[in-house]
């Protein structure tokens, strides 16, 4: 074999070291920068997530507003304490109005006619409708219609129209709509 000339060395290191670069680059640091390009993404994804998640309430605020919302859940049992919850079943529609009518009895009227209207929307539930003619003395008006207020039960008044019967006294004609 024949001794290398100084110049041929440097050549082979050369070719040797840019073929040892070649390999490195190309089977080694490659496939891990691909990794570690891979992993920055993942990276990134999940802390953007993460900066997306609101700030956790602390346990302070959560406890108050569970206390404000329990005060609140009390007041509105006691309001409902005393009213009764109906669904307009004809025969609760027919309890109602044979309370009214006993209401009427105690209050010294005198019922000339009731006459169902049929449903009306309201917002929240269906009213029944009834159309009431009835007789009797203001003062005693009134009285029906405080216990009327005190009733546990649902009860709406419209169109009240009252006038005076005729050349009858104080009695007077009460027309208007009762929706129970």
């Amino acid at each position: 074999m024949k001794k290398l000339t100084k110049l041929e060395k440097f050549g082979l290191v050369a070719a040797i070291i840019i073929a040892g670069t070649y390999f490195y680059m190309g089977k080694i640091y490659d496939p891990q920068a691909n990794a570690l390009k891979k992993t920055v993404i993942k990276l990134n994804k999940i802390i953007g997530e993460i900066n997306s998640i609101k700030e956790v309430s602390s346990v302070g605020s959560i406890n108050r507003t569970i206390k404000k919302g329990k005060e609140e859940l009390e007041k509105i049992k006691s309001e409902l304490k005393n009213s009764t919850v109906k669904t307009g079943k004809e025969s609760e529609i027919t309890e109602l109005l044979s309370m009214i009518n006993r209401l009427v009895d105690q209050n010294h009227l005198v019922v000339k006619s009731i006459v169902p209207k049929g449903k009306v929307a309201g917002a929240l539930f269906a009213w029944s409708s009834f159309d009431l003619d009835m007789e009797g003395s203001f003062y005693f008006f009134l009285e029906f219609l405080t216990a009327l207020k005190k009733m546990p039960d649902s009860v709406k008044i419209q169109n009240m129209n009252i006038e005076k019967n005729g050349n009858i006294g104080d009695v007077l004609k009460i027309n208007m709509t009762l929706m129970i």
